[in-house]
């Protein structure tokens, strides 16, 4: 039996080359992005047809950079924003299409950018909504396949978590998902091809609760507590 197995291995391996052939492997050697030697708040995406997006902030606070990648080779950095700026993040779908969403620091506003697959339509900032009042304390984005995206941020000042829908090259005025003034962090939203969509956020109300909103099309439904995360 030893040696029946032995002659089948040997065999596999004459008929295959090396037991390494089913494990792939990164083709490309890294590459530095960035002007200053630093960068953070890094974040990519990509199509059906192997296109990428990636987004970063030049350190230490701005300004957010873009890259496309595409036949093999990432595209020199586009500067997208100006001034300070906080987390950005970058969405494409199957179209060959994305978005980009970042935090501006001083002026409190949600700023975003459109990729139509070739290049950045917004290159300069485009307020998707101005907080006055407060600071930002997170954002998400997502796209659903055909071209649309969604949006999702808290204003940590008020508390509240508010969302824009993309289409045809336009934001959605934003409308406020929760007015209870107790949104934290990590706001998360997901965008699907029939228009429907799901957000989650941590809220804190004695603990961390996660809370959930559900879109169906035409609105956003009450949000709704899943269960505590963290307690203290």
């Amino acid at each position: 039996m030893k040696l029946q197995f032995r002659s089948l291995l040997l065999g596999l391996l004459f008929t295959f080359g090396s037991a390494s052939f089913g494990f792939a492997a990164w083709q490309q050697p890294p590459e530095q992005f960035t002007n200053t030697g630093q960068g953070s708040n890094q974040d990519v995406a990509s199509d059906a047809n192997g296109h990428a997006l990636a987004v970063f902030i030049e350190s230490p606070s701005g300004p957010v950079q873009a890259s496309y990648y595409t036949n093999g080779a990432w595209g020199t950095p586009q500067t997208l924003g100006t001034g300070q700026v906080d987390k950005s993040l970058v969405a494409m779908d199957a179209t060959g299409t994305g978005l980009a969403i970042w935090n501006e620091i001083v002026s409190k506003t949600v700023q975003t950018a459109f990729f139509n697959g070739t290049t950045w339509v917004t290159p300069t900032p485009n307020p998707l909504d101005s907080l006055t009042t407060g600071s930002l304390n997170g954002d998400a984005i997502s796209m659903n396949g055909l071209g649309q995206g969604a949006a999702l941020w808290i204003d940590s000042f008020t508390g509240n978590v508010r969302s824009s829908f993309f289409s045809s090259g336009s934001w959605t005025t934003p409308v406020t998902i929760d007015s209870g003034g107790t949104a934290l962090v990590s706001p998360s939203i997901s965008y699907s091809a029939n228009g429907t969509a799901v957000a989650a956020w941590l809220s804190f109300s004695m603990v961390n609760l996660v809370t959930v909103s559900n879109f169906d099309g035409v609105s956003w439904q009450a949000p709704i507590i899943l269960g505590p995360a963290l307690t203290f």
